[in-house]
């Protein structure tokens, strides 16, 4: 059994999603190697692995170092899933 077969990308408000993060403790973080570097395709690339949904508009004319990013799922269940 794969926990990917039960994550489904949807969709949220921000003031869903900031009440869903307010609600967390945040302290597991998680080392990331990777040959990618591109900031557009790393994050496609981890939504794609994680099978998540990107909230967050990406614009391409904006150019720097940092990305942030809300995502969002739902397990089959109707639990929310986001990171």
């Amino acid at each position: 059994m794969c926990i990917m077969d039960y994550i489904r990308p949807a969709t949220c408000t921000n003031e869903v999603f900031r009440s869903m993060w307010a609600e967390f403790e945040w302290e597991n973080k998680v080392a990331i190697t990777t040959t990618i570097t591109g900031l557009k395709e790393f994050l496609d690339h981890i939504v794609k692995s994680t099978n998540m949904k990107c909230l967050t508009p990406y614009d391409d004319s904006q150019k720097g170092t940092f990305l942030a990013a809300n995502l969002y799922a739902r397990r089959r269940c109707s639990r929310q899933c986001i990171c």
